[in-house]
């Protein structure tokens, strides 16, 4: 790692993102020398929230993933998941984060905390054209969406790393998770607008390159293949990159593979989360594969730690 240390990301990947507090964890645990090195936290969608626990309340990740295996297993139970109608995501959400974030997470995360969203602007439609409420379909991002029986263009992006207040922090998260399909789900505001998730039409998947994080290199954690790298062969790939002027790269770790025939993907899970044992898998496989990791650049603090320092990831 260069004098200018790092900064961490964490995909967004709905309930997949167990993993990604599973990685949370371990680092916190055995690579304390990594997370003292650490300038930044983001992350899209879902991992917006991991990465401003681990910043904040490091000491609550492990109540707030049981809070997530709760949440995952009431929209289970619910007749169609969680576009059941009446039922409203955020507001679960909002009532996890406001239960685990301290009272000063918002001057905690200020400056540290880079959050991408994106406003949602009402729009007058033409009236030439026809439109209709949209099916959710992850590989078509629209410009344009009709829902709640308004029909809505996705304006500024930007990425917020400034929180007045603990309700504006929750807020921004909120906006980092909202997908403007669902209208029984309330968007989150903003400073008097309507918010989404930042990374909604990127054409890089995940949109990581797009937190403007401070010069260094970058670490990222994803239990998706689309978020880093692509391998065909594996449903997802777990993978910490950097993306930054040092160029080095970890290669891809242990898989977790989706049962055959699962049709797997980010949005999948959000409407039909797996089981808990599932869930679990998951969040083991994240703590493996961050200690794989700090194992292979001799940074591991842990039992049976591997000394060695190889490759300058700690300098």
């Amino acid at each position: 790692m260069s004098s200018e240390g790092c900064n961490l990301s964490f995909a967004g990947t709905s309930f997949l993102g167990v993993y990604n507090i599973g990685s949370a964890v371990c680092l916190l645990d055995y690579g304390k020398e990594v997370v003292r090195h650490v300038r930044c936290y983001g992350g899209t969608s879902a991992g917006a929230s991991t990465a401003c626990v681990m910043l904040s309340a490091p000491e609550r990740l492990s109540q707030y993933l049981q809070s997530i295996y709760d949440l995952a297993e009431s929209i289970s139970q619910k007749t169609y998941g969680a576009v059941t109608p009446g039922y409203d995501l955020m507001s679960d959400i909002r009532n996890i984060l406001d239960t685990h974030l301290k009272d000063n997470a918002h001057v905690t995360c200020s400056g540290r905390l880079h959050v991408p969203i994106m406003e949602l602007v009402s729009v007058t439609p033409d009236p030439r054209c026809k439109t209709s409420a949209l099916v959710p379909q992850p590989t078509k991002k629209p410009n344009v969406l009709e829902f709640g029986g308004k029909v809505w263009a996705c304006g500024e992006r930007k990425v917020v790393t400034t929180f007045s207040s603990r309700e504006d922090l929750i807020e921004v998260l909120l906006a980092s998770m909202y997908v403007p399909w669902f209208s029984d789900w309330k968007a989150p505001s903003f400073q008097g607008k309507f918010w989404v998730d930042g990374s909604l039409l990127n054409s890089s998947p995940g949109g990581i390159e797009n937190l403007q994080f401070p010069a260094g290199t970058l670490i990222t954690i994803s239990p998706n293949k689309q978020a880093a790298h692509y391998r065909p062969q594996d449903n997802i790939t777990s993978t910490w990159k950097d993306i930054s002027h040092e160029h080095y790269e970890a290669s891809p770790f242990n898989m977790y593979r989706v049962p055959i025939g699962s049709n797997a993907n980010g949005l999948d899970f959000v409407l039909n989360p797996p089981p808990q044992d599932v869930l679990g898998k998951l969040f083991d496989t994240g703590k493996q594969d961050a200690r794989e990791f700090l194992t292979r650049y001799g940074v591991y603090d842990g039992p049976v730690a591997d000394k060695r320092r190889t490759d300058g990831l700690i300098s």
